[in-house]
């Protein structure tokens, strides 16, 4: 079992908007080497699996960080109870998964900060060291992670996602269930290990997001800084989606995706974004299938401009 740092109590106080301070950067040499950062919301259940896994991690230096988003269902009263090595920022309300994440990161002193959904399961005991391992091989990757689809049969198999021209994710079920260093456009943060001073670099979380997208903005910005996100097969975690979904999702969705195109892609492409988008009004009849799966792969295919246009190949910036 891993030792972990220990501190109760604390208030997350401030929301880490970007730039954060360089001061954020570890110089002791009794830090962690990975603290892992859970924001939460009303998953209790699904948060105790979630830190039984990480307990059962060989890693013998993490450190584990709740970000708890005012829960009302008993979350901090089962961390107290159960969790006590585990360290929990407390909000008053909901700030949203991106300020979590980010007073995460203020929170943390670890070299390497690993974010995980509280649905979210690792599902390897050697998970986080061969992610350790891959950053410290490999200084052009600066995210490892993946999450996996489990398929009826029982089967697993690896998403690799990639980002569309109206900002869109496609999601790919990859056939191989053990590729070398799969890269992907970006990894979402149910699962995914970054160097605390990249994060530090491209300053966080855009706390705008609230949630959704958030993820992949700064896997953007990685991949704008040359560094790759990665993807093996001993590194991916079981991603469940809440039964109880959240409302505003589509709203917030085409809300983000239309910030994300206008920060991060050539403004001619912004008139071009109705017309991508009402592909989506096409598939309105699978949300009822999508929402009643409980991996997170359904999530993200409800659309892309592959369907749109017809044809195999996604409409995929590069």
């Amino acid at each position: 079992m891993p030792s972990v740092a220990f501190r109760r109590g604390e208030d997350a106080v401030g929301t880490a908007r970007r730039p954060f301070p360089t001061s954020l950067r570890n110089d002791t040499m009794n830090a962690p080497k990975v603290s892992a950062v859970i924001p939460s919301w009303n998953r209790k259940d699904d948060l105790r699996e979630c830190l039984d896994a990480l307990l059962a991690q060989d890693c013998p230096s993490l450190e584990i960080v709740v970000v708890d988003n005012g829960s009302t269902d008993g979350t901090l009263e089962m961390l107290a109870e159960r969790y006590q090595s585990v360290r929990v920022l407390k909000n008053s309300s909901n700030l949203g998964a991106a300020t979590a994440k980010n007073q995460g990161i203020v929170a943390s002193t670890g070299e390497y900060v690993w974010f995980l959904d509280s649905d979210a399961k690792v599902l390897s005991s050697s998970c986080l060291s061969v992610m350790v391992d891959i950053l410290e091989k490999h200084p052009d990757i600066g995210s490892v992670g993946g999450e996996v689809f489990r398929q009826p049969d029982g089967a697993e198999r690896i998403m690799r996602k990639t980002v569309c021209v109206n900002a869109e994710t496609k999601t790919v079920i990859v056939d191989d269930p053990k590729p070398e260093l799969l890269e992907c456009d970006y990894l979402a943060t149910c699962n995914c290990i970054v160097r605390k001073k990249d994060l530090v670099e491209i300053g966080g979380f855009d706390p705008d997001y609230f949630i959704l997208s958030e993820d992949k903005e700064v896997g953007w910005r990685l991949k704008m800084r040359g560094l790759k996100s990665v993807i093996d097969h001993r590194t991916c975690a079981l991603h469940g989606v809440s039964p109880r979904q959240r409302k505003g999702d589509l709203y917030r969705k085409h809300k983000n995706n239309i910030r994300f195109v206008l920060i991060n892609f050539p403004l001619w492409k912004a008139p071009l974004l109705p017309l991508f988008d009402a592909a989506h009004l096409f598939e309105t009849r699978k949300l009822k299938d999508i929402r009643n799966k409980q991996t997170s792969v359904m999530k993200h295919l409800d659309g892309s401009v592959k369907d749109l246009v017809a044809g195999d190949a996604p409409f995929v910036l590069k």
